[in-house]
C-alpha cells in the first residue's frame, strides 16, 4: 500500500467517526434530517474506504498471477516455495533445475 493510499485511508476514517458522532449528536438534539445526511456521509466513506482497499487487493491478486504463478502451473505447492519446487506432474517442469 502507498503512503498516498495510507494517508487517504486515515483521513477517510478519522472523517467517518466525526460524521458518525455528529450524526449520533443530531439524533440526540432531535435533528433528523442533519443526522440523516451526516449518516448518509459515513456511510460514502466507508464506500471510499473499501474502495481503497479494494484496489489494492486487485493489484496485489494481478502481480501475483503474473509474477508468482508460472504459465501452466497446477500445482498445490507453488506459493509456499515461490515456484522454485513443483509437483511432478506440473506442466512447468520443462526447466532442468527441479530441486
Amino acid at each position: 500500500m502507498t503512503a498516498g493510499r495510507v494517508l487517504m485511508v486515515l483521513v477517510y476514517a478519522a472523517a467517518y467517526a466525526l460524521a458518525v458522532y455528529c450524526g449520533a449528536v443530531a439524533v440526540d438534539a432531535g435533528q433528523g434530517l442533519f443526522a440523516l445526511s451526516l449518516f448518509i456521509t459515513s456511510a460514502a466513506l466507508l464506500a471510499a474506504i473499501r474502495r481503497e482497499f479494494g484496489a489494492v487487493a486487485r493489484q496485489l491478486t494481478a502481480s501475483g498471477r503474473t509474477v508468482v504463478v508460472p504459465a501452466g502451473c497446477r500445482c498445490e505447492t507453488w506459493w509456499t516455495t515461490l515456484g522454485y519446487q513443483h509437483d511432478g506432474q506440473c506442466p512447468t517442469l520443462s526447466r532442468k533445475d527441479t530441486r
